[in-house]
């Protein structure tokens, strides 16, 4: 069966001698792995077009008795070889890559995921500020997947606010998906290990996030906020990518007859 799609490469994987095991985010069917037979040769007939971030048109072929997939073709249409060439822009591509490939279960369509990397990666190339756009990628792509941290309210008492004084007033904890209260987090207990981490939340921070997660991805990039706020509010969020990303189920891939014994390594930013 062909699959003919639009679609970016979130990463590569050596397999065998010259293979690559490419990832990909499509337009269609959401994440789809192929190999990419001799992809690594000084000849292949790939050439340097499945690099990491680079957007173009693939067809990939499923056999049916395995369910593996091969890449036929893969031909680019935008490299965003600027992204590769910044160290600094380079980073937080990846940072958006190694996100969307934890948060997205495979061949589940993935159209509003697909044109907000799209959409990043050219601001990215345009040379937005890094920490700004991997912050508004996180919490959009969070929400994309059904994890977007519930910070309006404490996720264990259920109520709205904690009177005047308390200090910290909030905690952020990835593991609950949000914000709880200081009285209610000193009270949670997981097991023997004692409470869940947590992170203070500042209400700088927790303002933020409650504003930016009540907005449309449309417009929530006009608010304003300072680069500590940023660089503090994408830390939290990549926490909670971090802890979503263990919780999502991931269609298994077949393995390949001739990678028995092969040792798969991960390659571009991974």
């Amino acid at each position: 069966m062909l699959v003919d799609c639009q679609a970016i490469v979130l990463a590569g994987q050596k397999l065998g001698e010259a293979d690559t095991l490419v990832t990909f985010l499509t337009l269609e069917r959401g994440i789809l792995k192929g190999v990419a037979r001799g992809a690594r040769r000084m000849k292949s007939r790939f050439g340097g077009a499945i690099q990491p971030f680079t957007y173009g048109h693939a067809i990939l072929f499923e056999r049916r008795a395995t369910g593996l997939r091969h890449v036929n073709h893969f031909d680019p249409i935008h490299s965003f070889q600027r992204i590769r060439d910044d160290l600094d822009a380079l980073t937080s591509a990846a940072v958006m890559a190694n996100s969307t490939r934890r948060l997205l279960p495979e061949e589940q369509p993935a159209g509003d995921a697909f044109a907000l990397l799209l959409k990043s990666l050219r601001a990215l190339e345009a040379k937005e500020d890094g920490d700004r756009q991997v912050f508004w990628y996180l919490l959009s792509i969070l929400q994309v997947a059904g994890y977007q941290p519930r910070v309006d309210r404490c996720l264990v008492g259920r109520h709205g606010g904690v009177p005047q004084g308390s200090a910290p007033r909030w905690v952020f904890v990835p593991q609950l998906g949000g914000a709880v209260c200081a009285g209610c987090y000193a009270n949670q207990t997981v097991g023997i290990a004692g409470p869940p981490v947590g992170f203070p939340l500042t209400p700088g921070v927790h303002a933020l996030l409650r504003q930016a997660s009540r907005m449309p991805e449309a417009i929530r990039r006009r608010l304003s906020a300072g680069p500590e706020l940023i660089r503090e509010a994408r830390a939290l969020l990549e926490a909670c990518v971090a802890e979503r990303g263990r919780r999502v189920v991931k269609r298994p891939i077949p393995d390949q007859p001739v990678a028995v014994g092969v040792n798969a390594e991960r390659v571009g930013y991974v």
